[in-house]
């Protein structure tokens, strides 16, 4: 009965502990690095140079995963290292899993010394009148208590030598515009974009002083390229005025950029981007036609986008490459809308 008694406390043992006894801190970095391969190179060589522990890793074409185990006074280490990498996106630290702490094992262990401390008065409270099979059975349970108390010791130092161990895993991906970078995110995103032109120096005779209208635009990647085919009229034309643009249609190839100061447009919320359009245009009056290349740098803002919406407006400024460059350059705020078709 003894022997069935010890095996039934060394299994709960085992399956209170063996459930916990691999319960660290986890740390999470996600990284984008420009130089792919040799952010690789170099955490091989810091993990090999610190001696820390691998446990797994994982390579793709454009992202190495690494997940090893480190000391806490190593977290400082693990910090500067992630930054020679690349650009951080994200640290995130896990304790959610460590349900069991040295603490509650301190509790249980008082109840143990108390219960022991008690067979140990009433062993020494037993006088001759009782039976010699009474006392042994007494001092077996005392014994038990002690190996009780024996293991769960040995379990609260390994408990808390596992809390000054963590676990890293270090997830580097290589930085869309980076050189080495070959993969592209395809979509197919028709939308509708509407633009308000204010001509810088308007002249009478030549062009307004604001322009508005609309445009259908097509987001082809995510990274974000697209096409605009736009048609512009003058506010407040005079129909008098036969040589002052009254309409302009634009052929338009814009690309834009995000941040990696600003989560490389990951965010569902204001992402902001700067880009750039070209193409040409086709200006007409009341007599003639006209046209002309132009450049116009951009700065955004996606306000809110997931993977079947994008919404977001833009400020560009207009430069044709014409004649009357002067007198047609323009500030355009433009807000749009697309989805995936």
């Amino acid at each position: 009965m003894r022997h069935l008694i010890v095996l039934f406390i060394s299994l709960i043992s085992l399956s209170l502990f063996g459930q916990n006894n691999d319960v660290t801190k986890r740390i999470e970095y996600s990284v984008y690095s420009l130089e792919f391969p040799k952010a690789k190179e170099k955490l091989d060589n810091f993990i090999l140079a610190n001696q820390f522990e691998q446990l797994s890793f994982k390579e793709t074409r454009d992202q190495i995963t690494y997940l090893f185990k480190i000391k806490e006074v190593d977290i400082s280490k693990i910090d500067s290292m992630v930054k020679v990498l690349g650009y951080v996106n994200a640290r995130k630290i896990n304790n959610s899993s460590q349900t069991l702490t040295a603490e509650n094992l301190d509790i249980d262990l008082e109840r143990l010394e108390n219960k022991r401390q008690s067979y140990t008065d009433l062993l020494a409270k037993l006088d001759s009148s009782v039976s010699k099979e009474q006392y042994i059975i007494y001092w077996e349970k005392r014994r038990e208590t002690e190996d009780q108390i024996s293991n769960f010791k040995k379990e609260i130092l390994k408990l808390k030598a596992s809390f000054k161990v963590i676990t890293v895993e270090i997830e580097i991906r290589n930085d869309p515009t980076g050189p080495t970078n070959r993969k592209v995110s395809w979509v197919h995103m028709p939308g509708l974009q509407y633009s308000v032109a204010f001509v810088e120096q308007p002249l009478n005779g030549v062009s307004y002083a604001e322009y508005e209208g609309y445009a259908l635009k097509y987001l082809f990647t995510k990274g974000k390229n697209y096409f605009a085919l736009g048609a512009y009229k003058a506010r407040n034309s005079n129909p008098l005025d036969s040589t002052s643009i009254d309409e302009i249609f634009n052929f338009t190839y814009g690309e834009d950029f995000y941040s990696r100061k600003f989560g490389r447009g990951n965010r569902h919320f204001f992402n902001p981007y700067i880009g750039y359009q070209l193409g040409f245009s086709l200006a007409y009056n009341k007599t003639e036609s006209n046209v002309f290349p132009f450049l116009s740098p951009a700065f955004g803002i996606e306000w809110w986008k997931n993977k079947y919406f994008l919404l977001d407006t833009t400020a560009d400024y207009y430069l044709p490459a014409n004649a009357i460059n002067r007198n047609l350059r323009a500030w355009r705020i433009s807000a749009s809308l697309n989805f995936v078709f």
